[in-house]
């Protein structure tokens, strides 16, 4: 991820060098850099700030973890459940802690 020339989030590919799409205001939109189309997204784009983490079946510690997932990687957090949110991972549902997310946000809404 890098940062526009006003300060918003930038969307890269894996494999691509140029990012496709800007995170707008709010974390719930993208703008796609190709088309100027804005696109509104089920949820909340978060990233991953700690190294390694569980992600797990259901909202706590006493749920198994079936995945982990790394330092920055990008997630749609769908919905906060305590202090646990959703997110779909690949085929299935998944939950992180609230304390291991950093909402994705532009300079202009810091």
């Amino acid at each position: 991820m890098q940062r526009s020339l006003l300060g918003r989030p930038q969307l890269i590919a894996r494999g691509e060098s140029s990012a496709f799409a800007e995170v707008l205001p709010g974390g719930r939109r993208l703008r796609l850099l190709k088309t100027g189309q804005n696109i509104e997204l089920p949820g909340t784009l978060h990233r991953i700030n700690s190294a390694t983490v569980n992600v797990r079946t259901g909202p706590g510690l006493e749920y198994q973890a079936f995945q982990q997932v790394g330092l920055d990687r990008l997630v749609l957090v769908e919905a906060v459940e305590g202090e646990w949110c959703r997110f779909h991972l690949s085929d299935a549902v998944g939950y992180v802690t609230l304390v291991v997310l950093a909402s994705v946000v532009s300079d202009e809404q810091q």
